[in-house]
This record gives C-alpha cells, sequence and structure tokens, in this order.
C-alpha cells in the first residue's frame, strides 16, 4: 500500500490523467454493445414572421401616407400661392437701361409678369428682350417676395447709317441696326454710312460686317495723326468695299479712295482742291491734274478719282 501510495505522489500530471481516463470496454466474442443514446435538444419556437411583416407593411403604410400628404401639400401650395397678395409682383429693378425705349421695355415686362411673380417664365421674358434691337443681352431673375429684377447689356453704337428711304439709324459693330437717330445723342457724330444691305439674311450680315470693318479702318486711318481728317468727310459710301467713296462736308464734292491708303489720298484730293480754289496752275500741274485749264474756267468739280498713284481725276458737274 505504502509503495503504491509513493507511486501515486511521483507519478505526474499527465499519467495521473491518464490513469483516470474511461477505458473503452474490451469487447468479447458473442458479446453486443448498445449504441449510446443521443439525447435531442429540444426546438426552439420559430419566431413570428407574421409580427414582423406586418410592422413592416404598416410602417411602409405610413411613409406612403406622408409621401402623398407632401404631394397634396405642394400641389395646393402651387394652386394657391398665386392668389395671394404677398406673392403679387410691385417692384421692376431694371438696370443698364440707357438708350433702349423704355416704353417697350416696360411693355415687354407688364405683359410677361401678368399673373404674378410666382409664375413669371423668366427665360420666356429674356428672349422677348432681347428681340429689341438695343438689347445685346438681358438677365432676368425672380427676387421674392415681389420684385423682378432685369440687368441690360446694351449694344454700342458705332455710326448713323443712312437707308435707302433717306432715314438715319444708329447701327453697332456688327452690323446690326439699332433704332433712329433720337435714340442716341453723342456729342460727336462720325461720318455716316451709306450703302449697307438692309435685309435679313446671312449674306446681307457677313457682307455688312465686312463693310464696317472697312468702316473703321477708314476712321483709324483718317485720324492717325493730330490732324483729324475724319471732320471733313460728311458721309462715307460703301456700296464697294473696293471703291470706298467719301463726300466732303464743306462741299458736295465724291472723292473715290479705293481700298487703302485713305489718308493720303484723301490729303492729294484736298490739295487738288485748294490749288484750284487758289487757281494755281502750277500746283495743279504738280499734282498731274488733267484738263486743268478747263477747270480753272470755272467748271464745278463732282468727283474726284484719287485711288491712282500716277494722278488725280477730276470729273466736272457740267
Amino acid at each position: 500500500m505504502k509503495d503504491a501510495r509513493s507511486q501515486r505522489r511521483s507519478a505526474s500530471p499527465g499519467e495521473l490523467a491518464a490513469r483516470h481516463r474511461r477505458r473503452a470496454p474490451v469487447r468479447r466474442s458473442g458479446e453486443v454493445f448498445a449504441e449510446p443514446i443521443k439525447r435531442r435538444r429540444p426546438k426552439q419556437a420559430p419566431k413570428t414572421e407574421s409580427k414582423i411583416s406586418f410592422a413592416r407593411i404598416f410602417q411602409m403604410g405610413l411613409l406612403f401616407i406622408m409621401f402623398l400628404g407632401c404631394g397634396a401639400a405642394a400641389i395646393a401650395a402651387y394652386r394657391i400661392l398665386p392668389a395671394w397678395n404677398v406673392f403679387a409682383l410691385r417692384h421692376y429693378d431694371v438696370k443698364g437701361l440707357a438708350h433702349a425705349p423704355h416704353n417697350q421695355i416696360d411693355q415687354i415686362l407688364r405683359e410677361s409678369t401678368k399673373s404674378g411673380l410666382w409664375q413669371v417664365d423668366v427665360e420666356g421674358v429674356r428672349d422677348r428682350l432681347r428681340q429689341v434691337a438695343w438689347v445685346r443681352d438681358a438677365e432676368v431673375a425672380c427676387v421674392l417676395p415681389d420684385t423682378l429684377r432685369v440687368t441690360i447689356s446694351e449694344r454700342e453704337p458705332l455710326a448713323l447709317a443712312r437707308l435707302h428711304d433717306g432715314s438715319l439709324v444708329w447701327v453697332d459693330r456688327e452690323g446690326n441696326m439699332l433704332g433712329d437717330q433720337s435714340g442716341f445723342k453723342p456729342s460727336r457724330v462720325p461720318p455716316l454710312i451709306s450703302g449697307l444691305d438692309e435685309s435679313t439674311s446671312a449674306a446681307a450680315i457677313a457682307a455688312n460686317r465686312e463693310r464696317l470693318d472697312v468702316y473703321q479702318r477708314l476712321l483709324v486711318d483718317l485720324d492717325q495723326e493730330n490732324d483729324s481728317l475724319s471732320d471733313r468727310v460728311d458721309e462715307v459710301h460703301l456700296d464697294e468695299v473696293t471703291d470706298v467713296r467719301l463726300r466732303l462736308a464743306d462741299r458736295r464734292v465724291m472723292i473715290l479712295v479705293g481700298d487703302r491708303d485713305f489718308r493720303a489720298r484723301l490729303q492729294t484730293a484736298l490739295k487738288v482742291l485748294d490749288a484750284a480754289d487758289r487757281q494755281d496752275v502750277a500746283a495743279l500741274g504738280f499734282l498731274k491734274v488733267t484738263d486743268a485749264r478747263r477747270l480753272l474756267d470755272g467748271g464745278e468739280i463732282a468727283y474726284l478719282n484719287a485711288s491712282r498713284a500716277e494722278r488725280v481725276i477730276i470729273r466736272l458737274a457740267h
């Protein structure tokens, strides 16, 4: 006994654990062992899916009802708000209007805002304003509760153009006809323009732009020095851009200057007229004037062709 106890005490933990393990029974011949009975765990009661699905349906129904309510409220507000005086249009804040006709702008704004500020078609008002000749562009905005704000960008007039019926209208650099002479009254009026195409076709617009480009080059050339010659010109004929004609302001004389060297050619023509007024035969000969004697005998000059470098050709009135 003492030896067994001493052996137990001296045994390691692993040996002790192995001694206490259950050993499988030794099957003898002819013996049959019954399989151990496995205990089944009790089944948990299934969750009530019907309760969960009902809660979800209830939540979705509430959301749907709220959505319908918001939509109905929005529709009702859209129909009712225009009738409220709080959104009635009371003020027009128009900026940038200088030369465009005020009565025409005012009529467009009043016709476009009859239904009140709430139903103003901003793009429609802008399109109608851009149809006014003086208006290049316009910005339109509704400022709640009762103001329509309009900012107009006007076209810049370049010169007065004489139409076929004799009337005068202002035109801009792109050839747009802006309105009659009363629409703009500058301190200094540049030379008139004649010969523009009055049709609205694309070809006419392109041709007028070319004519106005030549007109601007002409003014720059005539005024490039301290002695401004544009004041001596009353009207510029641009029927043919290759044969520009100038009518003098102080006398009814037409001068052909061609399509370049406008200042030099006009100066030559003015020297011829000055020599003719002074009855200076030598000066006329130096300027290579043909038929100078007839000119000095009292012939009235109607036309000078200064587009040729070799000589100035004069045509008398009779």
